[in-house]
């Protein structure tokens, strides 16, 4: 005979194991709309969000762009800088050897003409008479101020009283510096006589140039500032000359005294 009691048991097992996947099928429905819900309200939530968050991480793609082409910029505007300053350098080291070239060829003109005036004084073989024609080259110069002083003052003219029409001056007292100018019908009006045009005005102050300063230096004087300085250093160089041109005398005398050897 067939034993039916088996298959009861595991028609009941089936049955028990349906009713058990149709709970898990509800349960996972139930969490698929739970989640569905969220996902709506976070949408909501959100609003245009979504086209924000695109429209920054295309600013972001921009912002990265220009950096980048502001740092190409930078390297380009450095390499440029460093190539102007190395060409002011090159320009720099040009003008200071044309400036040397030019220093030598004045020291050569010089040395040039200060043999020259040798040769054309036959004395270069003289002792002392570097130095001599070196305070006579400075005497000359301040002598040569001294005329251009005069000559200021001798430009200087006449001063010129304008009297007003209908009026008439009057001469004016002794120890007194006023004029009186008198119109008809008025009193005698007082006032100051202008500076005459004959008095003497402050000198300025001499401005010499640096091959100046350097003759000066050589004779181990200062250079005049004003033309009342002149007189006292001209004392000094006559001093000095009168004192070189004794030595020079008495090198000679020696010179010509000694045997030949």
């Amino acid at each position: 005979s067939f034993d039916t009691s088996g298959v009861g048991q595991m028609r009941a097992s089936a049955a028990e194991l349906t009713e058990k996947i149709n709970a898990l099928r509800d349960e996972r429905r139930k969490v698929k709309e739970g989640r569905d819900k969220l996902v709506e309200e976070r949408r909501a939530k959100q609003g245009d969000m979504p086209e924000l968050f695109d429209e920054r991480e295309g600013i972001s793609k921009q912002l990265g762009a220009k950096i980048r082409e502001r740092n190409a910029k930078r390297d380009e505007f450095y390499t440029a800088q460093r190539e102007f300053n190395a060409k002011l350098q090159e320009e720099k080291a040009a003008r200071w050897e044309k400036q040397k070239v030019e220093r030598d060829v004045k020291n050569a003109e010089w040395e040039k003409s200060k043999l020259e005036r040798q040769a054309e004084d036959g004395d270069e073989d003289l002792p002392f008479q570097d130095e001599i024609n070196l305070v006579s080259q400075v005497m000359t110069y301040c002598k040569s101020l001294v005329k251009s002083e005069e000559k200021k003052e001798e430009k200087k003219t006449d001063t010129k009283f304008e009297v007003p029409e209908g009026s008439e001056m009057l001469v004016k007292k002794k120890d007194d510096d006023s004029l009186r100018v008198v119109v008809k019908g008025q009193k005698a009006k007082k006032g100051k006589a202008p500076e005459a045009a004959g008095k003497k005005k402050e000198t300025g102050k001499f401005k010499h140039q640096l091959e100046t300063l350097h003759l000066f230096g050589s004779v181990k004087l200062d250079p005049p500032l004003t033309a009342d300085e002149i007189p006292a250093l001209l004392e000094k160089l006559e001093g000095k000359l009168t004192e070189l041109k004794t030595k020079q005398e008495d090198a000679t005398k020696d010179l010509s005294s000694s045997p030949p050897s």
